[in-house]
């Protein structure tokens, strides 16, 4: 099995992109990372709701450097124009610094 920043290079030269670090983070490992006392607040007042958590973090929480990232990666994929807020994030391509895995069929 190909390691994880490998897969992540080959799908970004189709324009999938992730916030994970890992095969089995989800989006609130993420969050954590970022701003782990946003995201405890956010669960004790809106409960197990994933979509409520989510919300109210997003609400509460500036848009964190990975997410920024994304979003030039993004419009890198697609050829368009840079805003300077992505351009200044200090993002470095990480499908540009990880060779491809093999063909794609396996």
């Amino acid at each position: 099995e190909a390691p994880f920043e490998k897969w992540c290079a080959f799908w970004a030269k189709s324009g999938v992109f992730t916030l994970c670090q890992c095969w089995d983070e989800e989006i609130e490992g993420v969050l954590e990372r970022e701003d782990k006392p946003a995201l405890e607040n956010a669960r004790k007042e809106r409960g197990k709701s994933k979509v409520r958590v989510g919300r109210d973090y997003a609400e509460k929480v500036s848009p964190p450097k990975c997410l920024r990232c994304i979003y030039r990666q993004i419009l890198e994929h697609l050829q368009l124009h840079l805003p300077e807020a992505a351009s200044a994030a200090g993002c470095s391509s990480p499908s540009s610094s990880v060779p491809p895995i093999g063909d794609g069929h396996g």
